[in-house]
């Protein structure tokens, strides 16, 4: 990723928090370049990553993703989208895309103001609330297990169903 920030943290520290609890012995960091702008940055990193020996890599950013999937495409790592569906520009590469739905922001937002309670501070937009969901598999349809994409349905149902609480889980990372 690019600079920290509030949304940055909190979206690495989602994808350590769900890799983990799919298996607690999975590793999972995140690398900052302070550059949310520059595409080689963001390859440098992932090649950094990939010398580490790293299986996935969720992208971040817009534009400056590419940087990190033309790394991943040069060295044979499979990728994470994040943002929009990013398929069509790696789509060898990009397995699936986690995206974030503005338009449930927008609308919280414009409710909020209505009805006076708008004030200046973070909004979690989530799985739970529908901002958040993952693209098509489009080619990796039939090459992801079907019990991967069943267990990864399970959870997102657990998330909405308010059994999995991503803010009780971000406490243990700091412990």
């Amino acid at each position: 990723s690019g600079q920290e920030s509030l949304p940055t943290t909190k979206t690495g520290n989602g994808f350590k928090l769900g890799a983990a609890y799919v298996n607690p012995d999975i590793s999972a960091q995140m690398v900052l370049t302070g550059d949310n702008a520059d595409p080689v940055k963001m390859n440098e990193a992932a090649n950094s990553l990939i010398d580490e020996g790293v299986d996935v890599i969720l992208t971040s950013g817009n534009a400056v993703a590419q940087g990190t999937l033309d790394a991943c495409e040069d060295r044979g790592i499979l990728a994470i989208g994040q943002n929009v569906d990013q398929n069509s520009l790696s789509p060898d590469t990009i397995v699936v895309s986690v995206v974030k739905d503005h338009q449930v922001l927008m609308k919280e937002l414009a409710e909020r103001y209505k009805n006076g309670s708008l004030k200046a501070e973070y909004v979690d937009m989530n799985v739970a609330k529908g901002a958040v969901y993952y693209s098509p598999w489009h080619g990796f349809e039939g090459k992801v297990p079907q019990d991967v994409k069943d267990k990864l349905n399970s959870i997102i149902e657990d998330f909405k169903a308010g059994k999995i609480n991503i803010t009780e889980m971000e406490k243990t990372l700091s412990s």
